[in-house]
């Protein structure tokens, strides 16, 4: 009895150790063929139609175009741009930059001016003339006629000035400058002295009048009149001025 209560207690012990060890121990899966089922690894997805995939961006996306790869845009693209920093813009080719005269001011910054250049200048075509009036015994005038103006030019006069003597105790009554195109222009002269007996008269007027090329000279003419007619008299008279080129 003592020895079948001690087999039974020894079974016991084995079939729990059994029991243990069983339940500790890894499992191996099975198939429905009784053989082992295969280790997990990385497949491939093949995409036979064309699908539309909708994504929504989480952080940044960085997208990467293969070398001599072309990017096309279909229709008129709008693109609305906000700067940041210092854009720099290039332009290809030679473009035409045009303004539009009805709708556009052009305007001069006083901080920096544009140079101009007066083609009118009397330093650049200085003209000068000088006549020698002769006004003889029994006469009461003298005249001299200025030489054609060279063609293409225009004589801008802007002063004349003269010296006339005459016999002591006559006057000029006027020294008269005749242009074709301004007409007549009247000059006085004041006394000044007397030298060996000629009274000496100066006529000094700033003018502004116009000569121009003609056919037929003399373009200008000078007229000295006096009050007398005895003895002679004379006036040298100088004109001043600047040519002009004209059509």
């Amino acid at each position: 009895m003592y020895k079948f209560k001690n087999s039974l207690i020894a079974l016991i012990g084995l079939v729990s150790l059994i029991t243990v060890v069983t339940v500790m121990t890894p499992h191996i899966g099975y198939g429905s063929s009784g053989t082992a089922a295969p280790a997990p690894s990385t497949q491939n997805v093949n995409v036979v139609n064309t699908p539309t995939v909708k994504s929504q961006q989480d952080g940044v996306w960085n997208v990467g175009l293969a070398s001599g790869s072309n990017v096309g845009i279909a229709g008129t693209l709008t693109v609305n741009a906000q700067q940041s920093g210092i854009w720099s813009v290039g332009i290809n080719g030679t473009p035409t930059v045009g303004i539009d005269a009805a709708n556009n001011t052009v305007k001069i910054d006083t901080a920096s001016p544009v140079p101009v250049r007066d083609v009118d200048n009397p330093a650049r075509q200085p003209f000068t003339a000088q006549f020698s009036v002769f006004i003889p015994n029994g006469y009461d005038h003298g005249l001299e006629d200025m030489s054609d103006v060279p063609a293409g030019k225009r004589v801008v006069i802007e002063h004349i000035s003269a010296l006339t003597r005459l016999p002591s105790g006559q006057k000029v009554e006027a020294l008269v400058v005749l242009t074709i195109g301004s007409g007549q222009t009247y000059l006085g002269a004041e006394l000044k002295t007397t030298i060996d007996g000629l009274d000496q008269f100066i006529t000094s007027q700033p003018v502004r009048l116009y000569v121009d090329h003609v056919s037929s000279p003399p373009a200008l003419r000078v007229v000295v009149y006096r009050d007398g007619v005895a003895g002679d008299g004379g006036s040298t008279v100088n004109i001043n001025g600047y040519l002009v080129d004209v059509p």
